[in-house]
């Protein structure tokens, strides 16, 4: 749990050098909870968050940690998708991910082709859900598992990763802030985000609760879901949804 949590946060934003090394070991005593800011703008080259984010998700698959993630505009990038299709290949943890129902996009209604985003992102999950169920297949205790989020009245847009170690029901790393963990995100906007890791039981219940609610108001992914009347995707809205992939 927290040594090998910290040790995955430190070097996931590169600093492990052995000053920073020897201070982590002088304050690991006292120290129960560590921050970490990570920016990214991937038009200026600065990446840290993205390099970070995909540390974490290859510790968590070489670790066997059980994952949670969510995203109010799901699109993964091709580096994201690969790292959580070869957490469920090794079949060692659990994946789950929460995403934005076509009715709780905060798109749906608007004025023009605006109005056609949640279809857009639709398109984008089913193309996921596919991959998924073709390399993946099934597995309830090692899978990836996709829910949508539909709250009556509600739209989505949260976002945010936890990790849980082994046989333990509350995460002690958790990524907060402005990330949708998608191409827009990596690769145009101006985006912060912090990595804590903790020990705190305190704080860990209050991640798990965050989590648990959040996810609680998910319903499963499956064939039947894209085959709703509103999920129906057109075909002009396809393709424009993946010609345009890299500014959502």
């Amino acid at each position: 749990g927290w040594r090998s949590s910290r040790a995955a946060s430190h070097g996931a934003i590169g600093a492990n050098d052995g000053a920073s090394t020897s201070r982590s070991r002088d304050d690991e005593r006292s120290t129960d909870t560590i921050i970490y800011p990570l920016l990214q703008l991937g038009l200026a080259d600065v990446v840290e968050d993205e390099k970070a984010t995909r540390r974490l998700l290859h510790f968590s698959s070489s670790h066997a940690f059980n994952l949670r993630l969510a995203s109010g505009y799901f699109n993964l990038t091709p580096e994201y998708s690969e790292a959580l299709l070869q957490r469920s290949k090794k079949g060692r943890a659990s994946t789950e991910i929460l995403l934005a129902s076509p009715v709780a996009n905060g798109f749906l209604g608007a004025p023009g082709p605006r109005g056609s985003i949640p279809a857009g992102y639709v398109h984008r999950c089913k193309l996921f859900y596919d991959t998924v169920q073709r390399e993946c297949g099934t597995n309830a205790d090692a899978g990836i598992r996709l829910s949508e989020y539909f709250r009556d009245g509600w739209t989505f847009h949260s976002k945010g990763l936890w990790l849980y170690p082994p046989n333990c029901a509350e995460p002690n790393v958790t990524l907060i802030g402005s990330p949708n963990f998608g191409y827009r995100s990596t690769c145009r906007d101006l985006e912060l985000q912090v990595a804590m890791v903790t020990r705190n039981a305190a704080l860990k219940k209050k991640l798990r609760e965050e989590a648990d609610d959040l996810f609680s108001h998910g319903s499963p992914v499956t064939d039947g879901t894209f085959q709703r009347p509103d999920h129906y995707v057109p075909w002009l809205v396809a393709a424009i949804a993946n010609l345009a992939k890299k500014l959502v």
